[in-house]
């Protein structure tokens, strides 16, 4: 064990102890995310995945974003009850009923059939013109810049992408909530069959890696809610066979698009587990080091909050203006290989689309701006572990959507994606539907 990866153990167990002197009951989400980070900064740091090994200015940023989490942490306390908008967070349950069943509907009604129309003709295509590899690259118009997924419409594309999968996964995030507050699992099991229609619509792991996750955070969440462990098992029992039967669906998907056998599957599962989550540390080193990275540009906030900037931009561009959006500039950068390893019989690694959420987080301000976003979700989280604990709608919802940003930064500037629309989504279509019913129930 080399002297990086003793400093990293010693880094994340004080923060880890922090949190708990902080407040052991609503650091419980924050240590889970710390505990997350720090599994795969350790591992990154070992070489047994055969990247680079991240020099030390590199990692420096993550212990400048962690300190920044306690700091936020500590933030919350000292304003833990100073919040003005506590009565947004206020739903009775007797209103709650009416919320559940315009938002299922809504679903049902909208959302389903539009996911079913592109699943059905995502199948077609697989079936009749297309190897799932092949069907991949057309997807995202990798070949002819278009795709017949979507007609090879420029417009029905961005569509799906930012208007559709938006409302996919805020269904996520209320459905979690719904269920973990009111108790009723229908939008819970919609956003489920959403998530994996998604899956085979676009041919990607990413989704059916999201389904695992959402069912571990509704795992978590029902356990510190639950009163006993018999009604926990009890409550989840058929989560439980979700998850096996994801996972099992997982490795004959992967079987088929990378055409290999269990073998293959095997040999895949040190891609996929380790080096898929731990190559973005890499990448952010590889990046550092370039002097001609776009990581170097200075973007102010426009690369962090571009998933919802590129809509205002959309418009602007109708209007005959000509602005490329920091998402599309970010997504198309680190679409391109790099090379950050070496394999074991001597040819490099060559990996892509992993950047982080460190990639936006330092284009927008370096250190400064990565330390202030460590404060923002530090007190983030804890402020609305604190409503999960009050049992707010809205409060689940948001942690919900907290605890996405901290799983999926590791994997790609998450947050600059469907993240946030989603996430106000969720927030405005609670929020409005409270303040409508309050007036009519």
């Amino acid at each position: 064990m080399g002297y990086q990866s003793i400093q990293i153990i010693i880094f994340y167990v004080v923060v880890l102890f922090l949190l708990n002197r902080i407040s052991y009951k609503y650091s419980i989400f924050a240590a889970v995310i710390v505990s997350w980070w720090f599994l795969w900064n350790f591992i990154s740091s070992t070489s047994i995945t055969n990247l680079f090994v991240i020099g030390q200015k590199t990692q420096n940023l993550y212990y400048i974003f962690f300190s920044g989490l306690v700091l936020g942490a500590i933030i919350w306390k000292l304003l833990r009850s100073r919040s003005s908008f506590e009565y947004l967070f206020i739903i009775p349950k007797y209103r709650l009923k009416y919320i559940v069943r315009a938002v299922f509907l809504f679903y049902v009604l909208v959302i389903v059939p539009i996911t079913i129309y592109f699943l059905a003709r995502g199948l077609y295509l697989m079936s009749t013109e297309f190897t799932v590899r092949e069907y991949r690259s057309e997807v995202f118009g990798l070949w002819t810049g278009s795709s017949k997924l979507f007609h090879n419409s420029k417009m029905i594309s961005i569509f799906y992408f930012w208007i559709v999968n938006p409302f996919q996964v805020a269904s996520v995030f209320l459905g979690v909530s719904f269920r973990n507050i009111g108790n009723d699992n229908r939008l819970f099991y919609v956003a489920i069959l959403l998530l994996f229609f998604d899956a085979i619509i676009l041919a990607g792991r990413f989704a059916l890696h999201s389904l695992i996750s959402v069912f571990l955070i509704t795992l978590l969440l029902d356990l510190f809610s639950s009163h006993s462990r018999e009604f926990f098992y009890r409550k989840n029992k058929y989560l439980f066979l979700f998850i096996g039967f994801i996972l099992f669906f997982l490795m004959v998907f992967t079987m088929l698009r990378d055409n290999s056998g269990l073998s293959g599957f095997v040999d895949s599962l040190k891609l996929y587990i380790f080096i898929y989550h731990t190559e973005s540390f890499s990448i952010l080193d590889h990046e550092l080091l370039n002097p001609s990275s776009i990581i170097h540009d200075l973007t102010y906030g426009k690369s962090f909050f571009g998933g919802v900037l590129k809509y205002p931009i959309l418009l602007m561009n109708q209007l005959g203006f000509n602005i490329i959006s920091e998402e599309s500039r970010i997504g198309g950068y680190l679409h391109k290989n790099f090379a950050i390893g070496i394999n074991e019989d001597g040819s490099l690694i060559q990996l892509n689309a992993f950047g982080s959420i460190f990639f936006s987080m330092y284009r927008d301000g370096r250190e400064f701006f990565i330390f202030l976003c460590g404060i923002f979700y530090g007190y983030n989280l804890l402020f609305f572990s604190q409503r999960f604990y009050s049992r707010s709608v809205l409060g689940v919802s948001l942690l919900v959507s907290m605890l996405f940003i901290g799983i999926y930064g590791i994997f790609q500037p998450y947050i600059d994606g469907a993240i946030l629309p989603s996430l106000l989504i969720s927030s405005i279509i609670l929020i409005v539907l409270n303040f409508y019913y309050k007036r009519i129930v």
